[in-house]
């Protein structure tokens, strides 16, 4: 069977800022456009499901599917048994990716240099991007993407090359022609991603802003080409993509 392939990077829903901070990290209407970005995912597709450990990226992946299952929506499960060690047999969920999160050595450092409230986000994320950065505050860009291209989109290539093994163990009868696996992540990894990919600065692409909430980055795979599209724009990344994964 001849199956579609999309790998997704999706930046969280709104965060709710910390003097009014919910237990789902999200405001009301980050909520509300979580839900939206979920009924949006066309019903005929299969969606595998990944996001970094935070309360908004979880919360924004929960939402989201919750909406696409309400019409209809078929996922594959989030949650495994424990086949070894000393949670043998145990149920646990599989949905948590990377922890990216680890790439941030310092917190407190960094938040001194993008401010309170991050008002110097964007200077430092482009200080981050060229290197510029002591890497005991934060671990070096093309390092981290070159990991998630490698562990999120070499997934999707190796669905495409070898079929549903690459998904752990798959029923048969729980198999899709048409799969995204959408990895709900933060703003600075996937402008990484984005630059490491088709060696342009983010600011090239639509409004010349950084990734908003609830936007995404997708690569279609097929046996040919890796293409990459985003706000717009559609680019051949296949021979930048194949070096990363050798």
């Amino acid at each position: 069977m001849k199956r579609t392939i999309i790998s997704q990077l999706v930046r969280h829903s709104l965060q709710a800022p910390k003097a009014r901070w919910t237990k789902t990290g999200l405001t009301r209407k980050g909520i509300i456009k979580a839900r939206e970005l979920g009924r949006k995912i066309p019903p005929g597709w299969k969606v595998k499901e990944y996001y970094t450990p935070a309360i908004r990226t979880e919360s924004s992946s929960r939402f989201a599917l919750g909406a696409f299952r309400a019409k209809g929506g078929k996922t594959y499960p989030t949650k495994r048994r424990v086949m070894l060690g000393p949670e043998k047999g145990a149920i646990v969920k599989k949905a948590g990716a990377r922890k990216e999160l680890w790439y941030i050595k310092d917190i407190p450092k960094l938040k001194k240099l993008t401010g309170e409230h991050g008002e110097n986000d964007r200077v430092v994320l482009r200080r981050w991007l060229d290197g510029e950065l002591d890497p005991k505050i934060i671990g070096n860009s093309k390092k981290l993407a070159d990991a998630v291209i490698r562990k999120r989109f070499g997934l999707g290539k190796r669905l495409v090359e070898r079929g549903l093994g690459g998904l752990g163990r798959v029923p048969v009868k729980e198999a899709a022609d048409k799969i995204i696996l959408r990895n709900v992540t933060h703003q600075w990894l996937v402008e990484a991603v984005l630059e490491r990919l088709t060696g342009m600065k983010y600011t090239q692409f639509g409004r010349g802003t950084a990734i908003r909430e609830n936007e995404s980055l997708s690569i279609i795979h097929s046996p040919e080409k890796t293409m990459l599209k985003y706000r717009g724009k559609t680019i051949d990344v296949t021979k930048r993509f194949n070096e990363i994964l050798r």
